[in-house]
């Protein structure tokens, strides 16, 4: 289950905002929220409760622009989100597809964050205004073999 934080709208660094943005996290619909693209954040709020979520775009391990398929109905800009680095509390439900409880796998790290925008002609642009974002926050490089054994 994720738990929703109380979140003010961002006011600097605004890369792209949208409203009426439908978010599913895995296959939780979270309800309608305003969608906010920082350079450095993703942030989904509620307007009514003011509860949302707020993901470093290093969190984002991929993102694309996924049209309507039967795993699901809609087009949308799909996420995958890498939760050690997202600083979301979660804890998974383990459901077969049955709705079946399964043996938890603590390995899971990585979840589906799908939004929704009420216009689907915007979800080409979310997606183009995310990979400025990721190009401005760069995974760090891994240390080289040579690096690791001068002990940096």
């Amino acid at each position: 289950m994720l738990v929703l934080q109380d979140l003010e709208e961002p006011s600097e660094n605004i890369m792209a905002t949208e409203n009426m943005v439908v978010a599913y996290w895995e296959r939780d619909c979270l309800g309608q929220g305003n969608l906010f693209l920082t350079d450095r954040q993703l942030i989904w709020i509620n307007p009514t409760s003011r509860k949302g979520l707020r993901l470093p775009v290093p969190s984002i391990v991929v993102h694309a622009v996924s049209a309507s398929n039967e795993s699901f109905p809609e087009p949308c800009l799909f996420t995958l989100i890498d939760t050690s680095k997202a600083g979301v509390e979660y804890t998974p439900e383990p459901l077969d597809d049955d709705g079946e409880e399964i043996e938890e796998n603590e390995d899971v790290k990585t979840v589906a964050f799908r939004l929704i925008p009420a216009d689907s002609t915007h979800i080409q642009d979310l997606f183009a205004t995310l990979n400025k974002c990721q190009e401005l926050n760069p995974e760090p490089e891994e240390m080289s073999d040579e690096e690791l054994r001068r002990g940096r």
